[in-house]
């Protein structure tokens, strides 16, 4: 599967899937055209990437290198035939790469002055030699034995997968870990300051509900008069924080104040202002 061709040769390279991808772009259909299997062509932008010549320029340049072996120009031609290299065979097939590029390796080892055999390699490729050369360096041997790797690569785009999800399993546990020893040390930090503003707010709360109980043991018109004056100051809104200490005030004194006022309440009616 395509997937797993890349898949693997993203593994075994420093090509990523993105480059070989990128890099197909352009050399896919010169190569489909050339007959050049899909695991060769992979195993040539391996070795390519790890020369440092990744993505598009990798592309063009396996694009540059194999056009000018398909349909050289006089230049290109004349060069071959002086190296001897044969890029077809008897029925004018596009030889296998590897042949091909062992030829060359072959030329360039036996050669006595490498700088003839670099400027036979740029009448072929012109200026873009430098970005075949790692092929020829590496030699038909190693693209073949990249190749026949590729050639067994089911099920390695499962494994790649496998290996990142595994390693992303590492992470989110050490990132459990790493919150829980966080948890741990706000607490320690910050634990006592915290239990003392809970107790705090609990005792403020248990204050508020035994006034509450007092509260419901008034007289029905001290409720509703506290209830009325506790309305008005809400709706004031700049005293509402006092409305809380006037009816506690109003709850504790009424004890004294209930009776004063049922005394002048009554003095009312006995003078028959009632």
């Amino acid at each position: 599967m395509v997937s797993d061709t890349l898949a693997k040769a993203a593994a075994n390279s420093s090509a990523g899937v993105g480059d070989l991808g990128f890099a197909f772009k352009y050399i896919g259909p010169v190569a489909t055209a050339a007959g050049v299997s899909f695991q060769e062509t992979t195993a040539a932008l391996e070795i390519l990437a790890n020369a440092g010549i990744r993505g598009e320029k990798a592309g063009t340049g396996l694009v540059q290198f194999m056009t000018d072996l398909i349909n050289p120009s006089k230049a290109a031609a004349t060069a071959m035939n002086e190296l001897g290299i044969k890029t077809t065979d008897a029925h004018g097939n596009f030889l296998p790469l590897a042949v091909i590029i062992e030829q060359f390796s072959e030329k360039q080892k036996s050669a006595t002055n490498n700088t003839e055999f670099l400027s036979q390699a740029t009448q072929i490729w012109g200026q873009r030699a430098a970005d075949v050369l790692p092929l020829i360096a590496a030699g038909g041997e190693e693209l073949l034995k990249q190749t026949t790797a590729l050639e067994g690569a089911s099920g390695a785009a499962k494994t790649m997968g496998d290996a990142l999800m595994n390693n992303l399993k590492g992470s989110m546990d050490q990132f459990k870990g790493s919150l829980e020893t966080l948890g741990i040390q706000l607490y320690q930090s910050f634990g006592p300051a915290i239990k003392q503003a809970v107790d705090w707010g609990t005792s403020l709360v248990n204050k508020l509900i035994e006034l509450a109980k007092e509260f419901e043991t008034q007289p029905e018109w001290i409720q509703m008069t506290v209830l009325g004056l506790g309305g008005l100051f809400a709706a004031i809104g700049p005293v509402v924080l006092a409305v809380g200490s006037f009816m506690t005030a109003w709850v504790n004194l009424a004890p004294v104040f209930g009776p004063v006022l049922t005394g002048i309440g009554s003095m009312i009616e006995a003078l028959g202002l009632g």
